[in-house]
């Protein structure tokens, strides 16, 4: 994120008529989750290869435990790697390496 849109974010997120600013503050902390690449698994799942599986992602765990899965699109509908008691919040691709 550049200082440009933080600070666009900012002034977005104070209305300059004296409104609440919670419901601004609210929707710049929204905007700022979507531009970090998690994705809710309550908005979508990674897609299918055609093989049944999907590519390798990054997930993240309600205990914020971050690692790499595959997300297995079956009838069991499942993450390969998660444990039974174990529940995944958001997953995203993994980025590409740096440049050199």
């Amino acid at each position: 994120m550049t200082i440009e849109e933080i600070q666009e974010a900012a002034l977005n997120a104070a209305p300059a008529d004296g409104g609440n600013f919670c419901d601004g503050f609210e929707a710049c902390a929204e905007w700022m989750q979507k531009q970090t690449g998690w994705i809710s698994v309550r908005d979508g799942l990674p897609d299918s290869l055609g093989n049944g599986y999907s590519d390798r992602v990054l997930v993240c765990l309600e205990d914020g435990s971050v690692f790499t899965d595959t997300y297995w699109h079956s009838p069991l509908n499942e993450w390969t790697n998660v444990e039974k008691n174990d529940v995944v919040t958001h997953w995203q691709k993994i980025p590409s390496p740096p440049l050199k």
